[in-house]
């Protein structure tokens, strides 16, 4: 009994630790939302405001003019005569901490208003001049001018750096007292507020993409509790059907999109893996993308888009979700687990760190199926029916391993072995069945 609840005790921390470090690599690498929590951004940004925060610039740095973004509060925000940002460098821990957890760290929205290699200028009645040009600002309120509220006022923009200042020019702690900013201390942009009707989260599994889309869901919505909000739909693949109906579809949303919203001012749609949506399914929202009433937006979530209609496909925007590289997956799981996968293991991951965590969390589970198949190619049947005795055919994780693991070693004629089984065990056929069933086919195929 001890045992059982020790057991127990120890699933749940793990799987709070694998939930928390998918919530980290979401925030740090794809984006997060945030409050404004003050009125240096006015009248852009109100306090108080929700704002969605994106990480792509993280990569390509590629900042315009204009462009509202986040940065890193300086160690020094005083007035500043080197004219540069100074931050304290951290190290080891402390640096995971403030960096990804955002322990200590205090950061500020303000507008991208000098880029790199420029002169920029703030003369005595207040105007901004880039290159000796007059900078036209159509974002301020009318009449209102830029003072010199620091020392920074007259600076050649160095290469690496960007020069930023709140829209609430007389109110705003930026550039102008602590000097020109490094773009790695810049932790993001503000997405654009224009909402399409209609996008598609696509990338493989295990990136963040439902996460992300119920996160943005709160934002649209101004909830944090979608499941109380009536304007909201979760639409997914019933546990007792092989793929979303039709029926479904017209029920959930086709039919209820032109029910105004009830408390907010939109209704806000997601389909999880949309790709299990049958042809008629997909053809009933057809009309709901082409022609949707204007408080209605809609998410399809999918890593098989392939498997959408060409014509579904031509009605949303598409937002592509990467994979993550072998060093971010090796720093997340080496602070979630205190481990790192093995080649082959970053090869079946192939860049989800949903996959990497499983992997890890079950490590003793795929460690038994390597051994397994390692005996089965070295033709050491008894040994390899034993080791099979250990192995949990539970899950399709199970059968998906196998097959990865049997390609990899060249041994095609067990392929199809594999897929057969799964189809059985998806026929509610026993565990004790489908081992022996395994057991059979191997000594057949061998």
């Amino acid at each position: 009994m001890k045992t059982s609840w020790i057991k127990e005790t120890v699933e749940w921390v793990v799987c709070f630790i694998i939930a928390y470090a998918i919530y980290l690599f979401i925030n740090y690498f794809i984006g997060t939302i945030a409050g404004v929590k003050q009125t240096s951004m006015y009248p852009t940004c109100h306090e108080g405001d929700r704002v969605v925060i994106g990480r792509r610039i993280l990569y390509n740095k590629e900042l315009k003019r204009g462009d509202i973004v986040i940065v890193e509060s300086p160690s020094i925000t005083e007035n500043n005569t080197e004219l540069l940002a100074t931050y304290e460098e951290k190290t080891g821990f402390a640096k995971f901490a403030y960096n990804v957890m955002g322990i200590g760290k205090m950061s500020f929205i303000k507008r991208v208003i000098g880029l790199p290699g420029e002169h920029l200028y703030i003369s005595e009645d207040g105007y901004v001049y880039i290159n000796g040009e007059k900078l036209d600002e159509p974002y301020l309120t009318d009449g209102l001018k830029t003072p010199r509220t620091g020392d920074v006022y007259d600076i050649e923009i160095p290469e690496g750096y960007v020069f930023t200042i709140g829209d609430n020019r007389e109110g705003s702690m930026d550039c102008r007292i602590f000097g020109a900013v490094p773009l790695d201390k810049v932790e993001g942009n503000i997405v654009n507020d224009k909402v399409s009707h209609a996008y598609l989260f696509s990338g493989i599994e295990g990136i963040g993409k439902k996460e992300i889309a119920l996160e943005f869901a709160k934002i649209l919505l101004n909830t944090e509790h979608l499941n109380a909000c009536i304007d909201f739909k979760l639409i997914e693949k019933a546990a007792d059907k092989q793929d979303i109906t039709v029926e479904q579809i017209r029920k959930q949303l086709a039919d209820d999109v032109y029910i105004a919203p009830a408390t907010c001012d939109r209704k806000v749609y997601i389909i999880n893996d949309a790709h299990l949506m049958n042809p008629s399914g997909q053809n009933a929202i057809l009309k709901t993308l082409e022609e949707p009433p204007p408080y209605v937006v809609i998410i399809l979530i999918t890593h098989k888009e392939q498997e959408l209609l060409t014509t579904v496909m031509s009605r949303v925007n598409k937002i592509k979700f990467n994979k993550l590289t072998e060093e971010n997956i090796d720093e997340l799981t080496d602070k979630a687990v205190g481990r790192k996968l093995d080649v082959l293991q970053h090869e079946y991951a192939d860049g989800s760190l949903k996959i990497a965590l499983e992997l890890l969390k079950d490590n003793n589970k795929y460690d038994k199926i390597k051994a397994c198949v390692d005996k089965i190619k070295f033709e050491d049947k008894y040994d390899a029916l034993k080791a099979l005795e250990e192995v949990d055919f539970k899950d399709d994780e199970t059968f998906r391993y196998f097959e990865y693991i049997f390609l990899k070693n060249k041994m095609y004629n067990l392929v199809p072995v594999v897929e057969k089984l799964k189809t059985r065990m998806e026929q509610n056929g026993s565990e004790d069945m489908i081992k022996t069933a395994f057991v059979i086919n191997i000594l057949r195929k061998e």
